[in-house]
């Protein structure tokens, strides 16, 4: 089912410097299912999270 509102990419925020090696894992899962949509991994500090609002600039946010 498509709709026009669905974006076609997915933003994660990864917090810090740690990455969990399982998100490469679930990326390119995601890539195989739906491969019309974009994963995009997007840096940012914990002070850049407290000012964005989800959906502003990511659609979930990883951290430690």
């Amino acid at each position: 089912m498509k709709t026009s509102e669905a974006s076609t990419e997915i933003r994660v925020a990864v917090l810090g410097e740690w990455v969990p090696p399982q998100l490469a894992d679930v990326l390119a899962l995601q890539r195989v299912e739906e491969p019309e949509t974009a994963a995009a991994l997007v840096g940012c500090t914990a002070d850049d999270q407290a000012t964005q609002q989800l959906g502003e600039g990511f659609d979930f946010a990883l951290s430690t």
